[in-house]
């Protein structure tokens, strides 16, 4: 999958690069991987600091900690970090590209809204200066009392007079 130029540069910034960990994950065996954990009854020739266990993608051991001297646990939260990994770190990589997508989406949407508001704005300042000109022009102008109040009755109201 190829990033965008801008989103994998921000990305950059933060110490990663969004392309070499999606092939990262691309190229390693693939998940989803599972924890394998032998109990320590069943393996008496262990002493206790040690706890054999392997990460696994179907039959095929990935990570074997077997006979390793490293602490119960540990050794299961590592190895289980590791094998859920596998499949968040892409999973995580590809929902941030696709944020990042509608971010810009959204983005585009809102500037050809703005864009649009402002052409509204400017045509109802027209309209309101027409109407503003036409009151005035009744106020002044008209033989009708009538239509000379109402016309400086509704210019007072909107501060104009």
């Amino acid at each position: 999958m190829m990033v965008s130029p801008s989103y994998s540069g921000a990305l950059k910034r933060v110490g990663r690069d969004v392309e070499a960990d999606l092939m990262m994950c691309e190229e390693a065996t693939p998940g989803p991987w599972k924890v394998y954990s032998e109990d320590l009854e069943e393996r008496e020739f262990y002493p206790p600091a040690h706890y054999p266990v392997a990460i696994n993608a179907g039959k095929e051991s990935i990570v074997n900690c077997d006979g390793i001297n490293i602490e119960l646990p540990e050794c299961h939260a590592n190895a289980k970090f590791i094998a859920e990994a596998r499949t968040a770190l892409p999973h995580w990589i590809h929902r941030a590209i696709e944020a990042k997508a509608d971010v810009e989406r959204l983005r585009k949407q809102h500037h050809g809204d703005r864009i649009e508001l402002n052409r509204r704005i400017m045509k109802l300042e027209t309209i309101n200066k027409q109407l503003v000109e036409a009151l005035q022009l009744i106020a002044e102008e008209s033989d009708d009392p009538g239509s000379v109040d109402c016309a400086r009755e509704t210019l007072k109201e909107l501060g104009l007079a």
